[in-house]
């Protein structure tokens, strides 16, 4: 399995491996436990959108989109901008 095809939000909530692939990417700011990172519509909250400024002040903002698609996976808009 690809590290893209991982699912990186459970009921918009940070999986195991999204914390795992945060700390990997250098994160200067941790997700707080539980932290609910994006809405019922997939899309980033507005505290996802903050810590991500925080966190990686030099990649691009977070898509306006949905950060996952229809069956769950995290969407290739989000890897974009992560990896």
């Amino acid at each position: 399995m690809t590290r893209r095809a991982m699912r990186l939000f459970e009921g918009g909530k940070p999986t195991r491996f999204l914390y795992l692939q945060w700390a990997q990417q250098g994160a200067l700011q941790p997700i707080p436990p539980g932290a609910q990172l994006l809405d019922m519509d997939g899309k980033a909250t507005r505290f996802f959108r903050t810590l991500w400024q925080a966190s990686f002040p030099s990649k691009q903002r977070l898509p306006q989109d949905a950060l996952v698609d229809d069956d769950g996976s995290t969407a290739d808009r989000f890897w974009d901008v992560f990896l």
